[in-house]
């Protein structure tokens, strides 16, 4: 750790996610990941153009770090589809994730329309950590069933593809093995594409040429100093972000309140560094000052190496 590393920016970064399948010319590599998604026991059929219905432009960008990032596209069936990228879980994910899948189905209607113009609304949310722990799966797709007879659908309109990646990200390939290939290959690229070479990268996706050429778009996006810029100011915010709703669980006792910023502390190192050095944890774990550990959730995310976080941690 003595020399000086870079800023880490992941393939899972929203900023970069909505500026490359945003672009037209990478329309191939958006319905290869669609349709990677309803490959895996979907039940739709697999999409053929993607529409964009509201491109991002990173030269346009206004750094309001408020907004949501996600992609929306329709195709030619007129589905819709909502691609979003999670890093930080908080408490209200689930809900949040039901309300735009709600918004993106009832905004197709303007009043005294006939519902029959509704149309389908599929989501695809990729996460970096587990929405449902007690599962193995990378791949949880949620729909509307009868409760004691999963064969009665109540209607198609709704489903929900939750592409959990922490279990792949901390080694666990074999949840690899219930999945189609395709999306197998993609988990592969959003899991580790900051840490392969192109020829490591073209190996374990059998030479897939979309993501091939996602690898070599992620590569210029992360040599890129305005967008290198504008992927850490996001990340400072989702990182504040998530220490303020991770926080106001315990909220109204110092000592849970310091042990919920304690966690959000170790959960930035932990997904920036992987391996954090156990002086490391046990100086966190002593701490009870909520606002001296508030400010190392900044520190956590805007150090470069993890010898400047143990400098600022002394």
């Amino acid at each position: 750790m003595t020399e000086k590393e870079p800023l880490i920016i992941k393939p899972t970064s929203d900023i970069f996610i909505v500026s490359f399948l945003s672009a037209p010319k990478n329309e191939p590599a958006l319905c290869s990941i669609i349709n990677a998604v309803l490959k895996d026991n979907s039940g739709h059929e697999l999409i053929e153009t993607a529409q964009v219905l509201h491109p991002f432009n990173i030269a346009e960008h206004v750094l309001d770090k408020r907004i949501a990032l996600d992609v929306r596209v329709k195709d030619r069936r007129k589905r819709i589809f909502n691609i979003e990228i999670q890093i930080y879980p908080h408490n209200a994910f689930r809900e949040r994730i039901l309300y735009g899948w709600a918004d993106s189905y009832s905004s197709q209607l303007i009043t005294g329309e006939n519902y029959n113009n509704l149309n389908v609304v599929i989501t695809i949310v990729i996460t970096e950590f587990d929405i449902c722990p007690q599962s193995n799966q990378i791949h949880l797709i949620f729909e509307l069933r009868e409760r004691n007879r999963h064969d009665l659908l109540f209607s198609n309109h709704l489903q929900i593809h939750a592409w959990q990646l922490q279990k792949l990200i901390q080694g666990h390939s074999e949840v690899l093995e219930s999945v189609a290939p395709d999306l197998a290959n993609w988990s592969q690229f959003f899991a580790f594409g900051d840490k392969k070479s192109e020829a490591e990268m073209s190996t374990l996706t059998n030479d897939d040429p979309q993501i091939l050429e996602a690898y070599r778009e992620f590569q210029l996006f992360t040599a890129d100093p305005q967008a290198r810029e504008l992927a850490r100011r996001r990340r400072l915010f989702l990182v504040d972000q998530y220490l303020s709703l991770n926080a106001s669980r315990t909220e109204g006792r110092a000592e849970g309140k310091a042990e919920g910023v304690r966690n959000s502390v170790l959960a930035v190192l932990r997904k920036k560094f992987t391996n954090v050095p156990q002086e490391i944890e046990m100086a966190i774990q002593q701490m009870n000052d909520p606002i001296a550990l508030e400010s190392l959730v900044i520190e956590a995310a805007s150090c470069q190496t993890l010898d400047e976080f143990a400098t600022a941690l002394r």
